[in-house]
């Protein structure tokens, strides 16, 4: 009888030692949750800065075969023509990168992703946008042989399900951020 209740006693033991490895296996994964999380949230941050300056042009005509420069003249040109925006040179209307989206096809234009130096001047041209779209319609309109030209935000796909929400939390986050910094700096 004493051998079979130290025996017991003895498995209680084990049992106690292998919970505790289980504990520390369970508090490890709740760490590792915790840093996904956040590497999750900062990626997302991330991405919202680098596509805040982006505007992405649709359906405006594409020469075959086209480089950047090339993709960079056309979304100037029409900046300048169907906008009317003094966005003729580098100086006064920075573009970091024009670029089309996407596979090439015979019978469609590619998207373009425009970069703007300054988030000043993309607001300035989805301003105009939108005055030349309501001033304007027939310009923008569809037509038999040719489709619409659009701008749009370029945006992540969290962000166009929900944008008053991302964005807000957006703001306030970089604000913090912002204040973080300045106390760091003084």
């Amino acid at each position: 009888m004493n051998d079979q209740f130290r025996d017991v006693r003895n498995e209680i033991t084990v049992l106690k030692e292998q919970l505790g490895k289980y504990d520390h296996i369970a508090n490890a994964v709740d760490d590792l949750k915790d840093t996904t999380k956040s590497l999750s949230d900062n990626l997302k941050k991330c991405e919202a800065s680098i596509k805040m300056n982006n505007l992405i042009f649709l359906n405006i005509k594409e020469n075959k075969p086209e480089n950047f420069f090339e993709t960079e003249t056309a979304v100037r040109s029409f900046l300048c023509d169907s906008l009317e925006l003094d966005a003729g040179d580098d100086v006064t209307f920075p573009i970091e990168r024009a670029v089309r989206l996407g596979k090439k096809t015979e019978t469609n234009n590619r998207q373009i992703c425009v970069q703007f130096g300054r988030f000043k001047q993309r607001c300035a041209a989805l301003k105009a946008f939108r005055q030349a779209r309501t001033n304007n319609p027939e310009i923008f309109k569809k037509s038999v042989d040719k489709s619409a030209v659009f701008v749009k935000e370029d945006s992540s796909p969290e962000v166009q399900k929900n944008p008053v929400k991302t964005l807000s939390n957006l703001r306030k986050s970089y604000r913090t951020s912002r204040r973080e910094r300045k106390y760091l700096l003084t």
